[in-house]
């Protein structure tokens, strides 16, 4: 059994968003391993003032390289994306993690060496008309990363792509404001509906002794009415540096990163700088760039604190700089 907890300071020049602190998240969850095969995951998290589903399905693994599961998942499109938040660099993920499927209802299947990864998953978020639940959506995601990790250096390259088909069509609007978060405030014609969508995405790693640098392109097609189209793509690129020596560490069959361990009692403190853009034409085209400096200190494996400096600036409005804090515990109760 485990748990996490984020308690989250904000503090910005936009006379409309007074300085708070909220409970981010805060997720329990539990995993057991049945027999030498299969094992059960199940977990609720508490965020945005409401529960939700983090994760709940049970995995066949019959040979160490293959995996096969089912149940509530993750959609294995971004490297960032599935990476859990206890080991996120960022207070909050690059803009392109909002172009992604999320987790939903479905089974998949991975299978990994010691170079290269490949994972797949057809799901279908709970609503009103899928085959598994009533959202109107069935999602196909690939994922193939190809790398090699050694001692204090490494590197991997990744690809994705996903399809997703609804049965009835909804309006831009709301998938957008659904689906597209940094976008749920934006003003998108009404009348506008959409069938199907694409997901393309690219990424890349590499880490050398306490430096790290990586990077990420996506983009997302929605086609409308038979007739219109829209588009939104974006791409982030970021370098961590340990100050005290640590190295990110990564599990390559998974896909995702695992925190790390600081080499001294009085723990580990890493900077890290990103860039993050997103484009919208829908048709006309918007853009939105966000630049963020970070500064975590790893108190031990499972206590950080996390300071972002986050400058965000959309061409369709104010621009506005803002200062996170997020306090984050981690506990492994057995």
């Amino acid at each position: 059994m485990n748990t996490l907890f984020q308690l989250d300071g904000y503090h910005g020049d936009n006379p409309s968003d007074a300085p708070r602190t909220d409970i981010r998240r805060a997720r329990i969850g539990v995993s057991s391993r049945l027999t030498n095969s299969f094992t059960a995951t199940a977990g609720f998290e508490y965020g945005s003032g409401e529960i939700v589903w983090e994760n709940a399905f049970l995995a066949w693994t019959p040979q160490p390289h293959l995996s096969l599961f089912a149940g509530h998942i993750e959609a294995p499109l971004s490297f960032e994306d599935e990476t859990s938040d206890s080991a996120a660099t960022f207070l909050e993920r690059a803009s392109l993690n909002s172009l992604t499927f999320g987790r939903s209802l479905g089974f998949g299947a991975r299978w990994a060496d010691d170079y290269i990864r490949f994972e797949t998953s057809v799901t279908g978020e709970p609503g009103t008309n899928s085959a598994f639940g009533d959202d109107k959506a069935l999602r196909l995601a690939v994922r193939t990363d190809i790398f090699d990790m050694n001692g204090d250096s490494g590197w991997f390259l990744g690809a994705s792509y996903g399809h997703e088909e609804r049965g009835l069509a909804q309006p831009v609007i709301s998938a957008l404001g659904a689906e597209l978060a940094p976008l749920e405030s934006r003003a998108v014609p009404a009348g506008l509906y959409f069938d199907q969508s694409r997901y393309r995405g690219v990424e890349a790693f590499v880490q050398t002794g306490p430096v790290s640098i990586s990077g990420e392109y996506a983009a997302r097609n929605f086609n409308m009415n038979g007739t219109m189209s829209a588009r939104q793509d974006a791409a982030y690129i970021k370098i961590a540096w340990f100050l005290t020596g640590e190295m990110h560490q990564r599990d390559m069959m998974e896909g995702r990163l695992i925190g790390i361990t600081p080499l001294s009692r009085f723990g580990a403190v890493e900077a890290a700088a990103r860039i993050s853009q997103s484009h919208l034409r829908v048709p006309v085209l918007e853009t939105r760039t966000s630049y963020t400096l970070g500064l975590n200190w790893y108190l031990g494996r499972r206590d950080r604190l996390m300071l972002n400096l986050v400058h965000d600036a959309p061409d369709y409005g104010p621009s506005e700089t803002s200062i996170g804090l997020r306090w984050q515990m981690a506990i492994t109760l057995f």
